[in-house]
This record gives structure tokens, C-alpha cells and sequence, in this order.
């Protein structure tokens, strides 16, 4: 592995732990290698990092005063594709409904697979 790859993997301790963290920098650097960005630069990673604190600010310590004084609007509420005897209700990050937008999925799609990856890691 590259020095700068090693490096960026060494800072971004959250990369191929937090799904939806990954699941978008990998769509960043699928985004960056069409444009004809070099994978590897410095624009390269300095692209990814910029996105990264743009979409999850929450996420990154040192956030410019902006986004400290923001207030964080309300999560989407999703009923589950499925009824059972107890109705769950899931709460979407503003996040998760970007992400669910981005793949093209209802916020009730990404919802449905949500609840299927938790089921099967819990």
C-alpha cells in the first residue's frame, strides 16, 4: 500500500467501519477515477476528505463555527415494509435520506434494507 493511502486509512479510522461513511467515499473516489482524477493525488484525497466533512460534519472534531451553530433538522420517520405485531418505527438521518437519494431508493426502500442489514450483524 501507498505512503499517502496508508496515511489516509490511519486518519479515517471510520472507513470500513461505519457503513454509510464508506458506502459514500467509495462512490467519491468511483466519482473522482470517471473524472480522470488520479487515484492517489493530493486533489485526489484532499476531494474525498472535503466531501466527506461536508456530508458528516457531526462526524469530524474542529467543525468551523458554521456548522456548530446549525441546527440539525428532524429525521424522516419510515414505517417498515413488513407489519408485525408491533409497528417499529425508524428515524432516517438527513444522511441516510442523501444516501438513500443518491442509490435512487425511497426512503422506505432504504429503510427495508437498513432493517436487514441490522438483522443480520445483531
Amino acid at each position: 500500500m501507498d505512503p499517502k493511502t496508508q496515511a489516509w486509512l490511519d486518519k479515517n479510522s471510520w472507513y470500513g467501519v461505519d457503513d454509510d461513511m464508506s458506502f459514500l467515499a467509495m462512490g467519491i473516489h468511483r466519482r473522482l477515477e470517471r473524472d480522470g482524477v488520479p487515484t492517489g493525488s493530493d486533489h485526489y484525497w484532499s476531494s474525498i476528505d472535503t466531501e466527506m466533512k461536508k456530508r458528516f460534519p457531526e462526524k469530524f472534531s474542529g467543525n468551523s463555527a458554521e456548522t456548530k451553530d446549525s441546527v440539525k433538522k428532524p429525521s424522516t420517520v419510515v414505517a417498515p415494509a413488513t407489519r408485525s405485531t408491533s409497528p417499529k418505527k425508524i428515524r432516517l438521518t438527513q444522511t441516510q435520506l442523501a444516501l438513500a437519494k443518491k442509490f435512487k431508493l425511497s426512503p422506505e426502500q432504504y429503510a427495508m434494507e437498513l432493517t436487514k442489514l441490522e438483522s443480520q450483524n445483531g
